[in-house]
């Protein structure tokens, strides 16, 4: 099992993160889970890796908060019934919301930041959120 990497130098303000392979009878996807100062972790669900290169782009449904237990947990999901989840990476990373209003139009966005060990420095992707898109267009910041 990896060990959690100690804060990148000026990044305390980042979080424990995992992105775990969830395996299913009939497919796979990832989750990209991330602790903050709420209760559970913020959660989304994207169909491949990313390159987390500072250009890459990536889409990620927002899913139910899950229980922090998951940021070290590798194994069956509820007896197996649910499938398996390994992990894939672990690091750090945050999730922020913001609110910009327009001329007539308030949109929000998320930016989501994350350090990998494998990255020098830590990086953000934005999204915009809109209701009726379930899916975020992550795009490097």
């Amino acid at each position: 099992m990896e060990a959690f990497p100690p804060p990148a130098p000026n990044q305390q303000h980042l979080f424990p993160a995992v992105l775990l392979r969830h395996d299913l009878p009939d497919s796979w996807h990832l989750d990209l889970l991330i602790a903050g100062t709420e209760p559970g972790l913020w959660a989304a669900r994207l169909a491949q890796d990313v390159a987390w290169q500072s250009d890459s782009e990536f889409f990620a449904q927002p899913i139910v908060r899950h229980r922090e237990h998951y940021l070290r947990y590798e194994g069956p999901v509820q007896g197996g019934t649910l499938g398996t989840v390994a992990r894939v990476r672990s690091g750090l990373g945050c999730v922020e919301s913001s609110l910009e209003s327009g001329a007539s139009v308030q949109a929000s966005h998320l930016t989501l930041t994350l350090w990998w060990p494998s990255m020098p420095a830590p990086r953000s992707w934005r999204a915009a959120c809109e209701q009726a898109q379930p899916l975020l267009h992550f795009r490097a910041v």
